[in-house]
């Protein structure tokens, strides 16, 4: 058993709540005013899947990225939200604040690349140069082998041969196409890229994985964060909500 403020301290030691986002709704989700947890369960969403899951195995608190509330709550009927409270689970956000931390969502997503020595760009988004040029295609092969991934969205790849670096951000990053490109950024990983965001694109090569293979290594970020915390904790069973056929 272990104290729920030694879990969330060690959460935002490693995330910051200030460093989040204006718009953002990281920290406490559903706060029943228990503080002492038996079981954690990790995950990516706070979905009614996800907290059924909590609830079944016998969780008392579940740790997701996405928070389940951006705007001001004026009736209680989502069902995660009811079945939650119902059996008394209660559930903490860490989003924009883990994004931008050190060794975050965006960090690791270049780990997982296989990309060292890479550097900050900005609070959301990481940059790898490259000695010498690295083939496009070779890129896109390492690239779908190292996340496991069967097939990706590709937007102008055949506009260059070779790149001089690589760039990624976790989760929704095609607002940011534009201004990379313009700053010399060749080629870069992201998810849920938009259509018009996709058309604003000049030559620089996008690689679009989605929002869920881009974060879902959120869950290992979580389990690093509680290492040797005295406390059970499990991961989701979560899947791509996209299939492709």
């Amino acid at each position: 058993m272990a104290k729920i403020d030694d879990v969330v301290r060690r959460i935002e030691e490693f995330a910051p709540l200030e460093s989040m986002e204006v718009w953002d709704n990281s920290g406490w989700q559903i706060n029943l005013g228990n503080n002492e947890t038996k079981k954690i369960m990790l995950a990516l969403n706070a979905s009614f899947d996800t907290v059924k899951q909590a609830v079944n195995q016998r969780c008392d608190l579940l740790l997701v990225h996405h928070p389940l509330f951006f705007e001001p709550v004026k009736l209680i009927n989502q069902p995660e939200v009811v079945w939650a409270i119902q059996n008394n689970l209660q559930i903490y956000s860490a989003h924009t604040n883990l994004d931008k931390a050190k060794d975050g969502t965006s960090d690791t997503l270049m780990a997982k690349m296989k990309k060292s020595d890479f550097v900050r760009y900005n609070e959301f988004v990481r940059v790898k140069q490259f000695d010498v040029p690295v083939s496009v295609e070779k890129l896109i092969e390492n690239l779908k082998k190292d996340l496991g991934l069967s097939t990706l969205r590709i937007i102008n790849q055949n506009t260059k041969q070779c790149v001089r670096n690589i760039a990624c951000c976790a989760g929704a990053g095609g607002s940011l196409i534009t201004e990379l490109e313009k700053s010399g950024v060749d080629f870069y990983v992201t998810g849920d890229v938009k259509y018009h965001e996709a058309l604003a694109a000049g030559d620089i090569v996008v690689i679009d994985i989605g929002h869920y293979d881009s974060e879902k290594y959120v869950v290992d970020i979580f389990k690093k964060i509680l290492e040797n915390i005295d406390i059970e904790v499990v991961a989701a069973d979560e899947k791509n909500v996209w299939q492709v056929v």
